[in-house]
């Protein structure tokens, strides 16, 4: 079996796993030998890992801004003061207080994984990646992407529930709430309405809707077990590891991380259309092609779609209207980040808030300057300081 740099980014955890069990135990798929218009056969990608190893100061640890420590940090989100983070591998959600820097966990026990709805420290996850603010609702929506479910955090009082899928049983059945099944869903997104929430479900090269009223789940783009790189029209589209989802500020369009294929996708809500705003297999664009886009965003305004392009160590602006781009990826043998996973805007349109899978870090960067720091974590990559 051949290792690649998209799926050791992807799914980590499988690399950690795979040294665990010896290569006797991986088994492997090539898609260009599967049957035509056959699903591939399912293949375990994501096993969660106990104990997995100390790489580039991974850890945990609450506190101050240098002193705190994470351990592969990936999606973000904000309500303009406090960013929350995905720290997947110590299976919490974590809190930053944008002022000062202080991280505290919100929910879940650090380096405990499992399923329970309580409250705070009570709560359990297993490898938590994507999340959602509903600020009019006070609510957080998680992907507990190694439970395969949907989870809601009240950050009033930190109480968890989960709102689709069951612990431990992937699927992709469409449904109300619990009955849904998922497969390690990533990417999470609402509507500026309330009204819906869009998931990206990585291992059923899907894109989900869950109406927030009911908790019904519907497929809206690609048809589960199919992966592949099509455009069209709801089912008759085809993605490869979708890994992060955005909403334009109209409610209009989604854009998906389309993470294998290298590309950035675009979903006209109202009709399922699917096309192709950047990247394909093999085709070069301005900025040199798509490494892996692993967290996508756009600015406040809506003008401007920003990818981490993760493999190339580097952001990717586009133009919302013309696809026309940008790529920040600093000096040769001085990059301005590392691995970059989750992006977003702090209600602000000249800083970006980084999580960098490389340093364990949440990094801060001034567009309009340049200039990368760290705003909690040890010092990023470089040594941002």
């Amino acid at each position: 079996m051949k290792f690649s740099l998209i799926s050791f980014l992807i799914f980590p955890a499988f690399f950690i796993g795979a040294m665990a069990m010896g290569a006797a135990d991986i088994t492997s798929v090539n898609e260009d030998s599967a049957p035509s218009g056959k699903p591939l056969p399912k293949i375990r990608l994501f096993p969660i890992v106990e104990n997995p190893p100390n790489i580039y100061e991974c850890g945990y640890q609450d506190g101050p801004p240098n002193a705190a420590r994470f351990c592969n940090p990936t999606h973000l989100t904000t309500d303009g003061k406090n960013l929350y983070v995905a720290d997947t591998s110590n299976h919490v959600i974590r809190k930053i207080v944008l002022s000062t820097g202080r991280v505290t966990t919100l929910a879940g026990y650090g380096g405990q994984f499992g399923s329970v709805d309580e409250t705070g420290s009570g709560a359990r996850f297993r490898s938590p990646r994507g999340m959602t603010l509903d600020k009019k609702r006070d609510t957080l929506y998680i992907t507990d992407t190694g439970n395969h479910t949907i989870r809601k955090i009240v950050i009033s009082n930190a109480s968890v529930s989960t709102v689709a899928g069951t612990s431990e049983r992937f699927g992709s059945n469409d449904g109300p709430g619990l009955s849904a099944r998922f497969n390690e869903p990533q990417g999470i997104t609402g509507d500026p309405s309330g009204t819906s929430l869009y998931i990206a479900d990585t291992s059923n090269h899907t894109i989900r809707k869950i109406e927030a009223a009911t908790g019904m789940v519907t497929t809206i783009a690609g048809r589960p077990g199919f992966l592949g790189f099509e455009d069209g029209k709801g089912t008759a589209s085809r993605f490869d590891h979708p890994t992060d989802i955005a909403v334009d500020p109209s409610g209009a369009y989604l854009y998906v991380a389309d993470a294998s294929n290298q590309a950035v996708r675009k979903i006209v809500i109202a009709t399922g259309e699917v096309t192709t705003l950047l990247g394909k297999r093999g085709e070069k664009r301005a900025g040199g092609r798509l490494g892996i886009p692993h967290g996508i965003t756009l600015d406040p305004s809506g003008a401007n779609i920003y990818v981490a392009d993760t493999a190339n160590h580097s952001i990717r602006k586009i133009d919302a209207s013309t696809g026309e781009t940008s790529n920040f990826t600093g000096t040769p043998g001085s990059p301005l980040f590392g691995f970059p996973q989750g992006i977003v805007f702090p209600d602000e349109e000249n800083t970006l808030l980084i999580s960098d899978k490389l340093s364990n870090s949440i990094q801060k960067w001034a567009i309009a300057t340049g200039k990368v720091t760290t705003l909690a974590g040890p010092p990023g990559f470089p040594k941002n300081k």
